[in-house]
């Protein structure tokens, strides 16, 4: 009998936290969901060359509030979050244009070298020689 006491006792008591851990997994639940749009949403900003660092130091800061139950002051961090994000997703196609286009040019640029040097350098060669010896006086052969 005294064996039946303890069980039931222990069954009550994991009884009455079960709704306990129901309900923290719920809220979870909207965390997880929220916190994996927004990473997708980082992931895609990152693609396009867009810096991120500051915003997912927010959401790592805004989740460690959350499980260490600051549930509002998380909540409102990544609120906060979410409309950073969706600033920076309607210039992120001219960042990525921009990113795309320095690129380019770079590259246009270090192929165009070889080009200028052969045609420039023998006309730079060509000026400095004659600009060096324009001053020499030619003398006639003596007869």
């Amino acid at each position: 009998m005294k064996h039946a006491y303890w069980i039931a006792l222990l069954l009550l008591v994991f009884c009455s936290l079960i709704p306990v851990a129901v309900g923290e997994n719920l809220g979870g639940e909207e965390l997880d969901a929220r916190v994996g749009k927004l990473l997708k949403d980082l992931e895609e900003l990152y693609s396009k060359g867009v810096g991120i660092e500051g915003l997912v130091k927010e959401l790592n800061k805004a989740i460690d509030l959350y499980y260490n139950g600051s549930r509002d002051e998380a909540l409102e961090v990544i609120n906060n979050i979410e409309k950073e994000v969706q600033a920076l997703k309607s210039v992120a196609d001219r960042v990525a244009l921009e990113k795309a286009l320095i690129k380019y040019a770079s590259v246009a640029a270090a192929l165009s070298i070889p080009l200028v040097v052969y045609f420039a350098l023998p006309r730079l060669y060509l000026y400095l020689w004659y600009y060096t010896r324009r001053k020499w006086i030619v003398e006639g052969g003596r007869e």
